[in-house]
């Protein structure tokens, strides 16, 4: 969703990486990824970021849906839902009405390998939802 008003209160994808947010973490992972990124623990980072932006395929196809789209690290989103049981990242939630729903679990992240493939089975999971 490109321009999502103030006042939205629709269902949003929350998206969680499978990495910290420290500066230390976030200069580690850059030079994981750029130096053996087959090894690098966040699927969902590898295949939806180049070595410093997010991938301009992925960024156009997420402001095409009609959610709000927020992006965590898992140190921040633990802050923010220190209830999340599983644990496990990177997950994709949506949330709606203040509770978080897992829409893509990290084991079925972790088998995805491109950013079409990803793209495909997220829409397909949010038209079940409609």
């Amino acid at each position: 969703m490109l321009n999502v008003p103030e006042n939205y209160a629709g269902p949003e994808l929350i998206l969680v990486y499978n990495a910290n947010a420290t500066v230390f973490a976030v200069t580690a992972d850059f030079f994981h990824k750029l130096f053996s990124p087959e090894t690098y623990q966040c699927n969902l980072c590898r295949v939806t970021y180049g070595h410093i932006a997010m991938k301009s395929e992925w960024r156009q196809y997420l402001d095409s849906l009609p959610y709000k789209v927020e992006f965590y690290h898992k140190d921040q989103f633990m802050r923010l839902s220190p209830d999340y049981l599983a644990g496990t990242f990177p997950v994709i939630f949506v949330r709606s009405a203040g509770a978080y729903n897992v829409l893509m679990p990290t084991d079925e992240i972790n088998s995805i390998s491109t950013v079409e493939e990803l793209k495909e089975k997220l829409s397909t999971k949010l038209t079940a939802l409609a």
